[in-house]
């Protein structure tokens, strides 16, 4: 028997149809003689919006269970940052808030629980260093001031345990009495609790130093190393039953996996979704139809439905792709907006809350169409008067031109690809224009999905500006992605830390350093590769001694100038001592010159196209020579590949001049300026030699080169 799966998402116009049942009958004759099982993947969800709360914190939005889940539909509670809870339902088709309590601080983080073995109805509200318990119905049963000095960051309720995370420290207790707690020294993102044996309890946190850990009892924790940090964690949950030993796992770098918690204690990937995106910031599983699905929030928007795979040895197939335009703070799978038909249900940084929901459109009668239409009129003239009134009531002052103070939700991330910096800027309401302004030379790049207009203005660079530009974006848009690349040896605005420790220095130059150190013998140890050289740097320290090891000596070069710049500043006596190996030049040019060559060789046939399309030779590729007939085919991707990075060859040339010139000051030779550097280069650059460029770097010296080995990753 063949089985085959199409894991596309599909309409379900008539001409699509017409195509899938082509595509079958394709099938059916290729495959003449065996059964095929055919498994087409598609999900069709409709949107419906609810309502619109406070800017909204990740996690803040629960289903609440119902006894009879196929007889009524669900509420759902959310807190937002004005610290206002509120508790919905479905009533006679309307949605009606049951509860909403008094305005007060921040909600970080909402938790439901229960005696174990029943329905988790119960609402555990994080607030400060606090926590509230309330019942379905609005009614405070619990506040509990858990003695944290920082506010509550993660939160989870097991039964009678709860545990609460502060930054770098887990604590956890029984029956509102401390039972353990864990200084992880490292910033706690997610924490999850599952039942042990007997009455023990396992806690799994997610940390930032792409760890997650493994609590259990008085033991040394258990530790899975990730390859990016973890933002999520979430049991795997089946008809409304939480798994003990599955759980799902979102990281930064977009990609979701699942792991099985072992009898020892330790975790193991049983896969992981590769395709990489946006930050995962919400996670469930719930069965929409056709089996259970993972869905999956992001931080750009974006809302998927993955099916869960039948088998650990397989990966999960898109199912249903939304974007609703900003972040996503939460998703949860339920039947909220109408009996029988199961939904997502989706909160949004700004505070909205809208549904997908299975229940396909058009539906209502003409009646309910009449009722519903008069009901919208009435909201609206209701809200243009609650506008009128905050005009009226709005006091500007004397100070007129004063801003307004908006909550500001932001995220710079590194991207691997093409080395460059992603900037997301998010407010709960529109933006109108963005001002940047540099201090240092930052190349800004297009971004796909911006539609702001963009404007640079002149600059002096004597002043301290390099860059200042405005971005004027589009109406109501309330999240825009900007994309930069930084010069590498070159810092912009100056941050003062309060410990003179080394490790919190290379977070000045070096991105994704863990807040605090990892000692064996206490020595700590960091290794990273540059996105765009492919070099490598290790960094070995301890108390009082430092060693960096690189290929590049322009690595080296950067972090002795920043650490002695923080030395100076903090009148702090700093050796450095500088070890050269010729080699390493010649391991540097290795990586670089072929990727100079490659670029080399699309500009030129990019030209010979051009050329070829100024004579109108292109019409009639059967004329020309076998090499033209070839790049005429390749043209799209040629022309794709130079649109992908125009300055990629100016990039690489500026690498090696770089790199002769932190030779030289390396060496303690003369100082020699980038101008000259390039006009010296220049000639051996464009010629490609290998031995030409390493006597420049020699000093016209062809002596034997001392090898450099190259370094491995642990």
């Amino acid at each position: 028997m063949v089985k085959l799966i199409i894991p596309h998402v599909l309409d379900t116009e008539n001409a699509t149809l017409y195509i899938i049942q082509s595509f079958i009958r394709t099938l059916i004759y290729i495959f003449k003689g065996e059964k095929v099982l055919l498994t087409i993947m598609t999900l069709s969800l409709t949107r419906i919006d609810y309502m619109a709360v406070g800017s909204t914190s990740r996690g803040t939005t629960k289903l609440l269970p119902t006894p009879d889940p196929k007889q009524q539909t669900q509420r759902f509670v959310v807190g937002d940052h004005d610290g206002i809870l509120h508790i919905c339902g479905m009533k006679k088709d309307e949605l009606q808030i049951i509860f909403k309590s008094l305005p007060g601080p921040k909600v970080n983080g909402i938790s439901l629980g229960g005696v174990l073995g029943t329905q988790k109805d119960k609402i555990f509200v994080a607030v400060g260093n606090s926590v509230k318990g309330y019942t379905r119905r609005g009614k405070v049963f619990l506040e509990f001031d858990t003695n944290l000095l920082e506010p509550i960051s993660a939160m989870c309720v097991l039964g009678p345990d709860l545990s609460a995370c502060a930054k770098d420290l887990y604590h956890r207790y029984h029956d509102c009495r401390d039972a353990d707690a864990y200084l992880v020294g490292e910033r706690v993102i997610d924490v999850l609790l599952l039942p042990g044996e007997g009455s023990a309890v396992v806690a799994v946190l997610a940390c930032g130093d792409c760890a997650v850990r493994v609590l259990h009892g008085g033991r040394t924790p258990t530790l899975l190393r990730l390859t990016t940090i973890p933002t999520i964690l979430m049991p795997y949950r089946e008809a409304d039953v939480e798994s003990k030993d599955r759980i799902l796992v979102g990281t930064t770098d977009g990609r979701v996996g699942l792991l099985t918690l072992q009898r020892d204690k330790t975790l193991r990937v049983t896969w992981l979704l590769s395709n990489n995106g946006a930050e995962i910031t919400s996670l469930d599983t719930y069965e929409l139809q056709d089996g259970v699905d993972i869905l999956v929030g992001r931080q750009n928007g974006v809302i998927e439905v993955f099916a869960f795979p039948e088998e650990d040895d397989t990966t999960p197939v898109l199912r249903f792709r939304h974007n609703c335009g900003e972040s996503v703070s939460t998703v949860v799978g339920g039947i909220v907006g109408a009996v029988g038909y199961p939904e997502v249900l989706a909160t949004t940084y700004s505070g909205r809350i809208f549904g997908l929901t299975t229940k396909p459109p058009g539906l209502l009668e003409v009646d309910q169409d009449i009722g519903l239409m008069t009901k919208l009129k009435i909201e609206i003239d209701q809200l243009e008067q609650k506008k009128n009134q905050q005009k009226e009531s709005f006091d500007v002052g004397t100070d007129a031109l004063a801003p307004p103070i908006l909550n500001v939700n932001h995220r710079m991330l590194i991207n691997k690809e093409n080395a460059s910096y992603t900037l997301s800027i998010e407010l709960e309401t529109s933006i109108d224009n963005i001002l940047l302004q540099s201090d240092t030379p930052v190349d800004l790049l297009d971004v796909e999905s911006n539609s702001a207009v963009a404007s640079l203005s002149a600059c002096d660079h004597k002043s301290g500006n390099y860059v200042l530009a405005t971005y004027r974006c589009q109406i109501n848009t309330n999240r825009l992605d900007l994309r930069l690349r930084t010069i590498e040896g070159q810092p912009g605005c100056l941050q003062i830390y309060v410990t003179s420790q080394i490790h919190a220095w290379l977070s000045l130059a070096l991105p994704d350093v863990p807040e605090r150190p990892h000692l064996e013998d206490g020595e700590g140890t960091l290794i990273f590769t540059s996105t765009f050289v492919g070099t490598m740097l290790k960094c070995n320290y301890k108390k009082g001694n430092a060693i960096f090891l690189s290929e590049n000596i322009s690595s080296i070069i950067i972090l002795r100038d920043i650490l002695t710049g923080e030395a100076t500043k903090r009148k702090i006596r700093l050796d450095v001592f500088c070890n050269i190996a010729n080699g390493s030049i010649s391991r540097v040019l290795d990586l670089v010159l072929p990727r100079i060559e490659a670029a080399r060789a699309i500009k030129e046939k990019v030209k010979i196209l051009d050329a070829l399309q100024e004579w109108e030779l292109n019409t009639n590729p059967e004329q020309l020579c076998p090499k033209y007939q070839e790049l005429l085919e390749n043209e799209s991707n040629l022309r794709a590949e130079l649109v992908k990075d125009p300055d990629m060859l100016q990039r690489l040339y500026g690498t090696i001049t770089d790199l002769y010139v932190d030779w030289e000051r390396a060496r303690g030779g003369q100082i020699v300026t980038s101008k000259t550097a390039t006009e010296k280069l220049r000639p051996s650059l464009e010629s490609r030699d290998l031995t030409l460029l390493l006597q420049i770097f020699n000093g016209n010296n062809s002596a034997a080169e001392t090898p450099v080995p190259r370094l491995q990753q642990n």
